[in-house]
């Protein structure tokens, strides 16, 4: 378990929320409400796409963001349950990592001690 990560699901009003998120260093999440609330509020965040839609269209606007999403043939293929079992979910945990990881070093955070770096 990662000692700064935290899983608030249920626990927090969504003014709570988004005041966690405009405190975040990274938010990790896939397009969902978090996403919008984050880019909302300038946190910078690693997003995760299914083939369901184009990110094009749902993709944050306002914030420093990665997008990671996994080609297939039929995307976007706006289903909610998928025929071919979802090839576009599979996104390594490796790749999750290295994009937050070079997310954190563009905004001038480290991964590893959580802090950010002041250049003078």
């Amino acid at each position: 378990e990662a000692p700064r990560a935290r899983a608030l699901l249920a626990q927090t009003s969504l003014a709570e929320y988004a005041a966690l998120l405009e405190r975040a260093a990274l938010v990790l999440c896939n397009n969902t409400l978090p996403m919008h609330m984050g880019d909302a509020v300038g946190s910078p965040m690693v997003v995760l796409f299914a083939g369901t839609e184009l990110e094009e269209q749902w993709r944050p606007r306002a914030t420093p963001a990665r997008l990671l999403r996994r080609p297939t043939p039929c995307q976007p293929c706006y289903l909610f349950r998928c025929p071919i079992g979802h090839p576009c979910l599979d996104i390594p945990p490796e790749e999750v990592a290295e994009a937050a990881s070079l997310l954190l070093q563009n905004v001038g955070l480290s991964i590893e001690k959580g802090t950010q770096h002041i250049e003078h």
